[in-house]
């Protein structure tokens, strides 16, 4: 003996399309829409339009955008002196590397 199931819904894409629109038509809006879900668009509208939430996201990633580009500087330029230190021993440019040292020295002492 067979077993009765449920008749199962349709989804809306097998139904017949609304007067006026072809087919292919439906079917290009039923993958637009499956995209917009996928890529959680409603979520980035709600965002969008939540502007206390936008501000205070932005400020918090303007400051840590901040700091990182400060750090990596500081931390380039320090390399950078490192390296020129170390080239000082070198003919012709040696003096001229050791001047700019000296002189970051004194412009460091002075903001003491």
């Amino acid at each position: 003996m067979e077993e009765k199931r449920p008749p199962t819904k349709q989804p809306e894409s097998a139904s017949a399309p609304p007067p006026g629109l072809d087919p292919e038509t439906v079917s290009a809006l039923h993958k637009l829409a499956n995209t917009l879900e996928r890529m959680k668009f409603g979520e980035y509208i709600a965002y969008m339009n939540n502007t206390k939430r936008l501000i205070v996201m932005n400020l918090v990633a303007g400051l840590f955008r901040g700091m990182g580009i400060t750090l990596g500087a500081t931390v380039l330029v320090a390399i950078v002196f490192y390296i020129l230190g170390r080239m000082v021993d070198i003919p012709l440019i040696g003096n001229w590397i050791a001047d700019i040292v000296l002189h970051v020295k004194c412009q460091i002492a002075n903001t003491k």
